[in-house]
């Protein structure tokens, strides 16, 4: 007559276990994806060479000729930083996203895992049986695992946010135009605010 209601908690275990799985992989991709765009931001960034407008020859013909180059240069430099700020824009975006989509889902997790490890860490310590001490050990290995997935992508995500700063200095801009440099500070300053992986707005 039990059956019945065996049944019910190895269905409800799994749809549990399985909800909370997908969960956490979705989290782990969209991580990843958003790692790898600050990555390819900060290498575009630090790939890019600023200036060089050309030596050309001498007398008003390579004058002229340096003029045009160093305009030429100029629009092309702004042209990349416009491309950058709208490819940061659209990380941050992305960034904002991911906050809102798994925020709550990321505070659940955090609490109910918080109260799994003290319940664990309680039946540990009143002197369980042998069999049970190493069942509620592994779950307390598995419930730590999980956590330290979700801290080891939220610790990717905000250092490799930051690094767009690094590579807006590490890059070669010492030839580029007055107004190019002065830009690049608005673009560091906006990076020294990493993203982070926020579960809600409190925590």
């Amino acid at each position: 007559r039990y059956y019945l209601m065996y049944l019910t908690q190895i269905a409800a275990g799994q749809a549990c276990l399985s909800g909370q799985l997908a969960n956490d992989l979705l989290l782990s991709a969209v991580s990843v994806q958003l790692i790898m765009h600050y990555r390819q931001l900060a290498r575009r960034i630090e790939l890019h060479v600023a200036g060089g407008g050309g030596d050309g020859d001498g007398g008003g013909s390579g004058s002229k000729w340096r003029a045009a180059a160093t305009n030429v240069s100029r629009e092309h430099d702004l042209c990349f930083l416009r491309s950058i700020i709208a490819y940061h824009q659209q990380i941050l975006k992305l960034s904002q996203a991911l906050n809102d989509i798994f925020g709550n889902s990321l505070f659940i997790s955090f609490a109910s895992t918080a109260l799994i490890i003290c319940f664990v860490l309680f039946q540990i310590t009143i002197g369980a049986n042998i069999d049970a001490i190493v069942m509620l050990a592994f779950f307390l290995f598995c419930s730590l695992v999980q956590i330290f997935l979700i801290c080891f992508y939220a610790q990717q995500i905000l250092e490799a946010s930051e690094y767009i700063s690094f590579a807006v200095y590490n890059h070669n801009w010492f030839d580029s135009d007055l107004r190019y440099r002065k830009m690049l500070v608005y673009i560091m300053a906006r990076a020294q605010k990493p993203s982070k992986l926020q579960a809600t707005s409190l925590v």
